[in-house]
């Protein structure tokens, strides 16, 4: 279901009725408003870019979060939250189901640890990074992610950091020689 650019300011209310709706996409719209509560669905997909979630306040976020966690489906959900203007994920956010996230053009000073921790527990697999050179800093929290479950891989996409210097520290070129 696409949904994007229609000047609304929360999800539909029957939304959830849908049978076997697998893709949302919400983007470009002004989420001012979450319902407080929708059915539990199976999304595979939700696209909630450029919908304005880092204009809300901290506690939206985490009742907007909380929403989210019951829109995955049980086998992981990929989301775009790119272009939110995001600067923090709260501690929330760990209990969606994700299988991949893209959290690019957003506003976070560093990597967020929510999802390191993520990485390192569950099936967050795919991670796309997009027009943030503040992440690619020393001491940079993205070198939290360790592979404490034998996975075979976890993919980090960086894009467009076009004359940029990484700046690793001694510590950050020893763990990453060790992965």
């Amino acid at each position: 279901l696409y949904l994007r650019d229609c000047n609304l300011t929360s999800f539909p209310k029957g939304i959830a009725e849908i049978p076997n709706l697998k893709t949302l996409v919400f983007e470009s719209n002004t989420l001012k408003t979450i319902p407080r509560r929708i059915k539990k669905m199976r999304l595979e997909n939700l696209d909630v870019a450029m919908s304005g979630i880092g204009n809300l306040s901290y506690r939206k976020q985490n009742v907007f979060f909380a929403l989210v966690r019951n829109l995955a489906s049980p086998s992981g959900m990929y989301m775009s939250l790119q272009s939110n203007g995001l600067d923090s994920l709260p501690d929330n956010f760990k209990e969606i189901n994700l299988v991949g996230i893209d959290i690019s053009d957003n506003n976070f000073d560093q990597f967020p640890q929510v999802l390191c921790e993520m990485v390192n527990k569950d099936n967050l697999r795919n991670i796309t990074v997009d027009n943030m050179q503040t992440l690619l800093n020393s001491s940079s929290t993205l070198l939290g992610i360790q592979n404490r479950n034998n996975r075979s891989y976890v993919n980090i996409f960086f894009n467009c950091f076009v004359d940029d210097t990484l700046c690793f520290s001694e510590n950050d070129l020893n763990y990453l020689n060790n992965c």
